[in-house]
């Protein structure tokens, strides 16, 4: 086990680009702190990779009944509920993926300084990668937050990813996304109840949880569209802290 320390701030995506820069192994997996793998989650991605697919990834189950929690956990995590259609996928989530090095570094200039996986899984794809998505690798989330920590977290991440949106896209497709930034939360609100919907998942803690969905969404909302105007990522990217 290596551990790397590190001066100053960084943002989760930093982070993740400084641990996969220091790797040496022909498979490269990801995880964070909040989530625990099964027992076999190593032998599972060892075998996985026997196949051709560059990345490999899994569902995240979800240990706990709080509604607050269960919400901020629908925001991240809805495509990646246990359990998920397994296949080929455009999506895989950072708190369980894995890599063939090999691929990963023909798009190196997608992860050097920060690790957005939605911009390394583009990336990939568009060099004729392929994703996948099994069931046989999980790993397991017990997060119980306050709304308040929840919601400063959804604000200061959806922020997050307008700015680095706004860096990356042509100033047009930007002016678009202002533009059109009210109609953000029905788009993401639908997309969610959908996907839950057609896979019959998680129907119940869904109702129980909506009213903190919907402000979870907003907040998000409002933190995406303030990046991507300004085009500046927040001082300080806020981490709820567990109760």
């Amino acid at each position: 086990i290596i551990t790397v320390t590190t001066k100053g701030m960084q943002t989760p995506e930093e982070l993740a680009s400084i641990g996969i820069r220091q790797t040496q192994g022909r498979i490269i997996a990801l995880t964070e702190d909040h989530c625990i793998p099964d027992k076999d989650w190593c032998e599972e991605i060892i075998e996985a990779h026997k196949e051709t697919f560059s990345a490999i990834g899994g569902p995240v189950v979800i240990s706990t009944e709080d509604p607050v929690s269960w919400a901020f956990a629908f925001t991240d995590y809805y495509r990646y509920l246990s359990p998920v259609p397994e296949g080929p996928t455009p999506y895989l989530t950072v708190c369980n993926v894995s890599y063939k090095r090999e691929s990963l570094e023909k798009v190196s200039y997608a992860w050097k300084h920060h690790f957005h996986e939605v911009a390394v899984h583009e990336a990939l794809l568009k060099q004729g990668e392929l994703l996948y998505l099994t069931n046989r690798i999980k790993v397991r989330q017990w997060r119980e937050l306050s709304f308040k920590e929840a919601l400063h977290e959804r604000y200061s991440f959806g922020r997050l990813f307008g700015s680095r949106r706004a860096i990356d896209i042509h100033p047009q497709r930007r002016i678009i996304y202002t533009i059109f930034a009210p109609l953000i939360p029905l788009l993401l609100f639908g997309r969610m109840v959908k996907n839950i919907v057609q896979r019959k998942n998680s129907l119940a803690q869904l109702f129980v949880s909506f009213p903190y969905l919907w402000l979870f969404i907003l907040s998000w909302s409002l933190g995406e569209f303030i990046g991507n105007l300004t085009g500046k990522s927040p001082s300080d990217i806020y981490i709820a802290r567990d109760n």
